[in-house]
């Protein structure tokens, strides 16, 4: 007699949810709410692909139409009465000049949301099929006065000529490529030429003269100034860290935006127990 009494009560359940449910779509701030909702999911992703379609093709079409520089810097000779300068000495010319293209401003504004930024340098070395390395520089055309300033003005005796594009390629060649990036976050240092003994261009060079008769290969190293935010994580982690905190949290802090902060002080890591 029980089974037959919770049937019964099943069965008089379902009308009861099924009302209550076309109750809510009967609503017209809900379906309203739901419309809006749809709407705006269905802009986004359209802004997403149109965004994606136009920075695909303006990278393509940026690439196309940069100032290629060659840049040739006479060996310097020492005297007696004006030695020649060390390496670290002339390498920190070329810091000097990094500085200065890190502090100009950073492209911005709607044009940059949707097309993605143009400003980039190219600072290549080249080692032509018949065998010769040059060094080049490629910066889109309203920075070319710009950088041929800043470049005279760490090498004055520096001849720059602007050229055609290079082809190191060949139609029966094979193509290979690498891209190098940082192991850890960017945030932490780098060796730099300051405590590296030697010239560590001479590495590079010296790769770079082994090419076999007909082959050409090219390290191009891509650089732009950044946003101010990407400064400040730098800083913000160093200031989180300086108060004791562990860099696994500070990292999870400053790079996981205002949401994931806020689940993570809802759920914070259980502590370390001392031994």
């Amino acid at each position: 007699m029980i089974y037959p009494a919770l049937a019964q009560m099943k069965i008089s359940l379902e009308p009861s949810t099924i009302e209550v449910g076309t109750g809510l779509l009967e609503n017209p701030f809900i379906v309203l709410s739901l419309y809006i909702l749809a709407s705006i999911g269905v802009l986004l992703f359209l802004i997403f692909i149109i965004r994606k379609f136009f920075i695909s093709g303006s990278k393509i079409f940026s690439s196309f139409q940069k100032v290629v520089l060659l840049i040739t810097v006479p060996k310097e000779q020492g005297s007696k009465e004006e030695p020649q300068k060390e390496t670290k000495d002339l390498i920190s010319q070329v810091e000097n000049l990094f500085a200065v293209l890190g502090g100009l401003r950073a492209q911005r504004g709607f044009e940059v949301f949707l097309a993605g930024r143009q400003d980039h340098f190219s600072f290549e070395i080249v080692a032509s099929r018949d065998g010769l390395i040059s060094f080049y520089v490629a910066i889109p055309r309203y920075l070319q006065r710009f950088a041929e300033q800043q470049i005279h003005a760490q090498y004055p005796n520096a001849y720059i000529e602007e050229v055609e594009d290079y082809n190191i390629f060949s139609p029966q060649g094979v193509i290979r490529g690498a891209a190098l990036s940082l192991k850890r976050n960017y945030i932490f240092p780098i060796k730099t030429y300051a405590k590296i003994n030697g010239d560590p261009l001479n590495a590079l060079t010296n790769a770079l003269s082994k090419l076999e008769k007909g082959e050409g290969a090219c390290i191009q190293i891509m650089a732009r100034s950044a946003y101010a935010i990407w400064h400040k994580k730098g800083a913000k982690v160093a200031s989180e860290m300086q108060q004791g905190k562990r860099l696994k949290e500070v990292l999870r802090k400053v790079e996981g935006g205002i949401f994931l902060n806020f689940l993570w002080n809802m759920f914070p890591a259980k502590p370390k127990k001392t031994k």
